[in-house]
């Protein structure tokens, strides 16, 4: 005889209606190995949100659920790092290695990149991340012309799409050229500035700096972005990233949520961020405002055209870029853009299921997250992969730090 299904059921809650982009009175049941009733009166419930760029670590894991988000898609790191992560997270649809050009922009190979301009070494990189589980393959702004068209080529024999960053990347590899040798995804939206600017140079801030005032030439933006939209690439722009960089730590509140972040042993961000910041030059800031700038325009136009875009952090990568605000944050600046709280909040849930599949984790929260993005950091509880996890049960969470530590000095 066959058991009894069991489920979740959350009564009296408002749910997010994704039909309708707003909130409705049901209640939800959701497939799960325990059966509990949550009593979720005057609560809103929303599908998890889904970080699509970001570095997921063990230290900081449950950082991203106290701040709803219950899957991230991890765009590089070590794999052996990522697979200590234990069930107090979000699902991850990760890459591990990223292919970069010899000489690496992070320098020689190592555990998260390999910088390689072999053809066989790098084609042996994606059969070798496919073999971990990688969902998709990432390379890296040094990448050389021909190893790029081999390495989308063995990804596409494996059915792997092929993310890029190309940020640092020289004219010969700009946005236009990546999509027509077969990449599908720009990570931060990179390699379109490449495309509008002959005199780009990445990393020359002081030039950079003249071109503050030079226009965009809407016809060659728009020729640009109709382009990549004809080849269905996605931007995931990270504007989170680009206003860090240009404004700093005066970004960032003093929420709940950071402080708990900064007062955790087991986590080193503040002093990874002190260390990076007297980077921040008076040029480099200069710069960084106009870039910021130069990719809010590139985003809103690529969305008013319809072309895919999603909403992703690039944490903790970067100045100040906090695991879990900086979602937050990425979502006040879309709808800073235009968007309405409801299509942002749609972006941030619903979108992301056409790339990570569909799934059945919810986020019970304390207040209407459509009245303040902040309500995000102020849940109730989780349904993560069929469980109940209160908010107390996600804060008091450890992890066995020391070990972890230990595993990889050894």
């Amino acid at each position: 005889m066959k058991g009894k299904i069991k489920v979740i059921e959350i009564t009296n809650g408002y749910v997010f209606n994704p039909d309708i982009k707003s909130f409705k009175q049901q209640t939800l049941t959701i497939n799960s190995n325990e059966s509990e009733t949550i009593d979720a009166q005057n609560k809103y419930i929303i599908p998890g949100l889904t970080d699509m760029h970001t570095h997921i670590s063990p230290f900081y894991a449950k950082y991203y659920l106290l701040s709803s988000i219950t899957n991230v898609r991890n765009t590089a790191g070590m794999y052996e790092l990522i697979n200590t992560i234990d069930e107090v997270s979000p699902n991850i649809y990760p890459t591990y290695k990223m292919i970069d050009g010899n000489p690496g922009l992070w320098g020689p190979s190592g555990d998260g990149h390999i910088a390689t301009n072999d053809i066989v070494e790098a084609m042996n990189t994606v059969k070798e991340l496919h073999a971990q589980g990688a969902k998709f393959i990432k390379v890296y702004g040094n990448i050389k012309t021909d190893v790029l068209v081999a390495v989308v080529m063995q990804a596409k024999q494996l059915g792997l799409q092929v993310a890029a960053d190309l940020i640092h990347a020289h004219e010969q590899t700009d946005a236009l050229h990546a999509a027509k040798v077969g990449v599908k995804y720009l990570e931060h939206a990179s390699g379109i500035i490449q495309c509008l600017y002959s005199e780009y140079e990445p990393g020359d801030f002081e030039e950079m700096f003249f071109l503050q005032d030079v226009d965009i030439d809407s016809d060659v933006l728009d020729d640009t972005l109709d382009e990549l939209k004809s080849r269905d690439i996605v931007l995931v722009p990270t504007l989170s990233l680009y206003r860090k960089n240009a404004f700093g730590k005066i970004t960032v509140p003093n929420t709940n949520l950071v402080d708990k972040i900064r007062q955790d042993q087991n986590v080193t961000l503040d002093e990874m961020f002190e260390k990076l910041e007297p980077s921040r030059t008076s040029n480099y800031k200069r710069y960084a405002e106009w870039e910021y700038a130069v990719m809010k325009i590139i985003t809103k136009r690529y969305i008013d055209m319809s072309g895919k875009v999603y909403i992703g952090t690039d944490a903790p990568a970067g100045f100040w870029n906090y695991p879990g605000y900086s979602m937050i944050e990425e979502m006040n600046i879309f709808n800073e853009l235009g968007l309405s709280p409801s299509e942002v909040l749609h972006r941030a849930t619903v979108m992301p299921m056409e790339v990570i599949g569909k799934h059945e984790n919810y986020v019970i929260l304390n207040n209407n997250p459509l009245d303040s993005f902040d309500h995000l950091m102020d849940i109730y509880g989780i349904v993560l992969n069929g469980k109940y996890y209160a908010k107390e049960e996600i804060e008091s969470h450890t992890i066995d730090a020391a070990a972890i530590y230990k595993k990889f000095e050894s």
